[in-house]
């Protein structure tokens, strides 16, 4: 897999002072995209641009918690535990965070738990979150703060 540690990308200075740093990683433009048309969308280039038939549209969406509030206060810990109340992933799990078609981060699902609100701060507007050992389950951070957690029916056939 192309990927780039993103203490030798152009958004660093984000993650900076996380020891943390050497795992996590931008992937590069074609990758993100492969990652995109296998588990999201083959013609949509962002959250906001899918078609109403697509799967994460589509499917019923579960409100799990807030993030906007902890992420205003500084609490970022609540969000954490909401995350790990709610999903089954393990901490070594292997994620992507996943803004756009070509805009993809990979990270242990510990260090985003950990860290979550410096990805929020690359962009807010509903990223979405793959877990690489799940095949039916994604979560997206809506921009007013929603955390939905979205699962995928058992007849859709994309790899997810």
């Amino acid at each position: 897999m192309a990927k780039i540690p993103i203490l030798n990308s152009d958004i660093s200075e984000i993650f900076q002072g996380l020891s943390s740093m050497n795992t996590i990683y931008l992937l590069t433009n074609n990758e993100a995209k492969t990652i995109w048309i296998k588990n999201i969308d083959k013609s949509a280039n962002s959250y906001f641009k899918l078609e109403d038939d697509s799967w994460l549209v589509r499917n019923e969406k579960y409100n799990i918690g807030d993030w906007l509030d902890s992420y205003n206060t500084g609490k970022y810990e609540l969000v954490s535990k909401i995350l790990n109340s709610v999903l089954g992933w393990r901490d070594e799990d292997r994620i992507y965070f996943c803004l756009s078609e070509v805009l993809s981060i990979e990270s242990s699902w510990r260090e985003f738990k950990l860290n979550w609100d410096k990805f929020i701060e690359i962009d807010d507007d509903c990223p979405i979150i793959i877990n690489q050992s799940s095949n039916c389950e994604v979560i997206i951070f809506k921009p007013l703060g929603e955390i939905s957690l979205l699962r995928k029916d058992s007849t859709e056939n994309s790899s997810l």
